[in-house]
């Protein structure tokens, strides 16, 4: 076992910290960028709980709920569509 992790494969202490300090950052910088786009803030509410309804891919089977739920809280999609969305903009 290394350092970092316990017995189950999670995150420990330093690491633990780190990983919050990141989310809490990604967090206040997204509130931020939400804030002077101006948009709405009900819409908000709904885009910040909707990945927790991807636990509902459990009822099909628990591979496939882990597999929907893991995609609903990556932080690919999400970049993606900051990256793209100024660009199409633009043309």
């Amino acid at each position: 076992m290394t350092e970092g992790t316990a017995e189950t494969g999670a995150a420990t202490g330093g690491v633990n910290i780190l990983l919050r300090l990141e989310g809490l950052t990604l967090f206040a910088g997204m509130v931020t960028l939400y804030w002077a786009w101006e948009g709405s803030w009900l819409v908000f509410a709904v885009l910040f709980f909707a990945p927790d309804l991807s636990f509902l891919g459990y009822l099909a089977d628990a591979k496939f709920g882990a597999m929907v739920y893991n995609a609903a809280h990556s932080y690919m999609a999400p970049v993606a569509l900051l990256t793209l969305v100024p660009g199409i903009r633009a043309e």
